[in-house]
Formats: structure tokens, sequence, C-alpha cells
């Protein structure tokens, strides 16, 4: 099985990505700065690891792709567990907001495919 890593999993766009990824099999897990959000029930209903301590390079060491959506990239003190999954090519950067999204996410919805038709045959 394929594992997906989320950074920002709570929000608007990561959760519902997420979420897909979880029922078409994938091991998902995800960490955001916020402990709740008005989308943070449908995460943790669909039964994906949330990791502690936001921000830990640990995070991404059995992940076999990091979504980060850009404003996780964009801030000035990078985040540990980015730069990590940069470093060992693991790193996938998506737009989760409205503009762009669509083509975003049929990207992301492709490599996730990719990976489970790898995992599969």
């Amino acid at each position: 099985m394929k594992h997906v890593h989320f950074v920002g999993i709570f929000g608007s766009g990561c959760s519902g990505v997420s979420v897909i990824a979880k029922k078409l099999g994938f091991d998902v897990s995800g960490c955001d700065p916020q402990t709740k959000s008005p989308y943070s029930a449908q995460v943790i209903e669909a039964g994906i690891k949330i990791s502690p301590n936001f921000n830990n390079k640990d995070h991404i060491l059995d992940a076999d792709i990091v979504a980060a959506s850009p404003s996780f990239l964009e801030q000035k003190t990078p985040l540990e567990e980015l730069i990590a999954a940069k470093n060992v090519g693991k790193l996938m950067k998506y737009i989760f907001s409205q503009e762009g999204a669509s083509l975003q996410y049929v990207a992301l919805m492709e490599k996730l495919q990719q990976l489970l038709w790898l995992h599969i045959f």
C-alpha cells in the first residue's frame, strides 16, 4: 500500500483529497497547525492518522508522497518536513484552493492512480 502524507490536512482542499485517497485504498496521514477546523471531522471519521507536533520531519519517513499547499512552502521559515520531503524527492506541490484547484486536483489524482496501479500490478 502506498502512503500519502498531507501537510495542512484540515484545510478545505487537503481534507477532501485525503479522504478520497483513503477511500482509494492508500495509507493516508497528515498534520496541521490547527487541531480543529470545519473539515477536520471528515478526516478523523475516515480513520486518517493525524500526526502530532506539526512540522516534524519524522512525519514523512514512511511516506511515498508528501502533498502540500504552496502556502506552507512560501513561509519565511520553511517547514522541516517539507524540506526533508523535497530533499528525498517525495514532495509534490499542490494548490488546494479555489483558484487552479481543479487542474491541481486532477494532477494529484493521476499521480495517486499511477501509484495504485503500480501497487496492484
